[in-house]
């Protein structure tokens, strides 16, 4: 009976030990089913990665379908040495907690944490069954974020160029720069670990081979750039909407142009950049922006934007058409993907006009406006 009084008035979204309790179980849930059923081919991509760094054979071989940086080899190594299953659940979990620990460093109340953790416990769910990365590259903008306001620009710094030289997503951390108290200091650790994370795959391989990686690499993203248009479980991004959905013939160049002077426009109130408000408003902004201009953009990515919607929905004020957006969102990003939709219905209709990428087009271009109209001075600022 309490629980029922619970969801009823909504309490249980704001219960911080449900939520725990919620992400970690969802994920393993979602991780169990594909280790049982032996479908962790991601897993197994990024287990060769390591094990091919070291015996010094290309790690970008079509079959291998690798896309991340030789310095992941590094990154996956301590997992690789458990029993495949076992390492896949370990995986999973780990990614798991680390954009959980980065949800819980946000500078907002216990109560919107536990919101964020538990509408977004379905979308982790999803993430860790495909058992990828995504959440971590989520916790690492995020983190770069909490760190630099902590005037820690070392750790900011880190965690910023691990994603970048992981999966290049974590560049947009630099979207911050603008916040740190100390931009020079930032710079500097920007640099140092850039070095670092240069050099570091070299402790597991040869020198000259590592440097011919690292064209490797660029050379495979640069043709899975070219190849995402191919796939529908692929680009479902805001250029992948416009070409499928609505039938227009304009080039993901012009689109992410346009989206990054878009995003560049977030800066003009530049007297506001202490304000934890506008910080926060950037900070959705950046994890939506990273996702819906990619052409890489899959179901799975979708954890980093999703967060951020719940993070933006917890920074408005009561309003009916707020709900609507948010309830909206949750259908159409996480709700799509389990049974209340067929399978039929996801492949002919879903995935096709990419319709998951809908929510968070709409949130970005909503947040864009936001800040337009200083509407982040409307609300109360964080503690």
């Amino acid at each position: 009976m309490n629980i029922i009084k619970s969801v009823k008035s909504g309490e249980i979204l704001r219960n911080h030990k449900f939520a725990t309790f919620l992400w970690f179980t969802l994920s393993f849930v979602g991780v169990l089913p594909e280790v049982l059923k032996g479908r962790i081919h991601n897993y197994i991509v990024f287990k060769n990665v390591y094990l091919n760094l070291i015996a010094q054979h290309n790690i970008y071989i079509p079959f291998n379908e690798n896309l991340y940086g030789p310095v992941f080899g590094l990154v996956i190594a301590p997992f690789t040495y458990l029993p495949n299953g076992i390492g896949a659940i370990v995986w999973a979990l780990a990614n798991a907690w680390l954009l959980y620990f980065a949800i819980n460093k946000l500078d907002i109340s216990k109560d919107k944490k536990a919101f964020i953790l538990i509408v977004s416990s379905m979308e982790m769910m999803n993430v860790a069954s495909y058992v990828q990365t995504n959440g971590a590259v989520a916790a690492c903008i995020i983190l770069g974020y909490c760190f630099l306001k902590e005037e820690k620009e070392w750790k900011a710094a880190f965690f910023i160029m691990i994603a970048t030289f992981v999966k290049i997503y974590g560049i947009v951390g630099l979207a911050f720069f603008f916040f740190s108290p100390k931009p020079f200091k930032f710079i500097l650790w920007l640099l140092v670990w850039s070095v670092l994370f240069f050099v570091a795959p070299m402790l597991l391989s040869n020198p000259s081979f590592i440097l011919q990686t690292y064209v490797d690499w660029k050379n495979t993203l640069q043709r899975k750039n070219a190849n995402n248009g191919e796939s529908m479980f692929q680009n479902i991004s805001l250029p992948g909407f416009l070409q499928r959905a609505l039938h227009l013939e304009v080039s993901n160049g012009i689109v992410i142009i346009t989206g990054m002077i878009l995003f560049a426009t977030q800066y003009i109130h530049f007297k506001y950049f202490s304000d934890k408000r506008l910080q926060l408003y950037i900070l959705c902004s950046t994890l939506i922006f990273v996702v819906i201009f990619s052409s890489g953009s899959e179901t799975p990515t979708y954890i980093i934007s999703f967060v951020a919607i719940c993070l933006w929905y917890t920074l408005q004020k009561p309003a009916r058409w707020v709900n609507i957006v948010m309830v909206a969102s949750f259908v159409l990003t996480s709700l799509s993907q389990t049974d209340l939709f067929t399978p039929h219905f996801r492949d002919v209709f879903m995935r096709p006009y990419c319709i998951k990428a809908v929510g968070s087009i709409a949130v970005w271009f909503i947040i864009i406006y936001q800040i337009w109209r200083k509407q982040f001075l409307t609300i109360p600022e964080p503690a």
